[in-house]
């Protein structure tokens, strides 16, 4: 069988890739842009994946085995938004810092002319100074709200690549989403406390990951001419009450 490559830069490709990851060629809709809606792969630019087009940060689309919902969007685009907070704010810091930096250099070259209008500069560098820090908290802030969003996004699609196989093992997440196994490790680890995803040791002494097996059972009553549907709890607080009641009659 010839091995499949990519139409755009010819490198070997799996049967089931859905973006080239040498050259970021897309090969499904899951690839496209939350931020710009483009059809467009992504890359690496320090230790987040983004778009080739916007920047916007992504979770990459490589294998159209996982079924891709998109859960993480909502999170994408809220990481984004506090991402340009972050620039904002962080420019701001900037500037307001070097007017405090501006007004005390003219409180130091006043202060042997006029003692007025030194007191007044230094005013304005404190209060340059004050702004400057609120702007730097601020920037702080909405960085590690876009990490934390970002986490959320990476979480989902971890949990969509879960849920996509029979049982997976963290190196086969971190294949489907190009990401290390011991990263892959740590998404998993936190769908399984958020009980999104079940662990257990199989036959070959691994630890695998598969979605939850849920019984949800029910139990139907006939009371008088009605059928009522409950949940086994509702069901035995339904049942004592006929009983109680029963029981008073006679």
């Amino acid at each position: 069988m010839k091995q499949a490559t990519c139409k755009v830069c010819s490198a070997p490709l799996s049967p089931h890739a859905g973006e080239c990851r040498q050259c970021g060629t897309v090969y499904d809709e899951a690839s496209r842009c939350p931020h710009c809606r483009a059809l467009a792969g992504t890359e690496i630019r320090g230790d987040r994946y983004v778009c080739r087009i916007c920047g916007g940060p992504r979770v990459p689309a490589f294998d159209r085995r996982v079924q891709r919902r998109g859960a993480e969007r909502p999170a994408l685009e809220q990481a984004q938004r506090a991402r340009r907070s972050a620039r904002r704010r962080g420019a701001l810091a900037v500037l307001t810092g070097a007017s405090a930096l501006l007004s005390a250099l003219v409180a130091g070259a006043l202060g042997w002319l006029d003692v007025s209008l030194a007191s007044a500069s230094w005013v304005a560098s404190a209060v340059w100074f004050m702004a400057m820090l609120l702007a730097w908290v601020g920037a702080r802030r909405a960085r590690t709200a876009s990490s934390v969003a970002e986490e959320r996004a990476w979480t989902a699609v971890a949990g969509e690549a879960v849920n996509s196989f029979p049982a997976v093992t963290e190196r086969n997440v971190g294949e489907l989403l190009g990401v290390p196994p011991s990263r892959a490790e740590q998404l998993l680890t936190q769908l399984v406390r958020e009980d999104q995803v079940e662990s257990e040791i199989d036959d070959h002494a691994r630890v695998v990951y598969r979605r939850p097996r849920i019984q949800a059972e029910t139990l139907k009553l006939r009371i008088g001419e009605d059928d009522l549907s409950l949940s086994s709890e509702e069901a035995s607080e339904r049942e004592e009450e006929v009983k109680t009641e029963q029981r008073s009659r006679v």
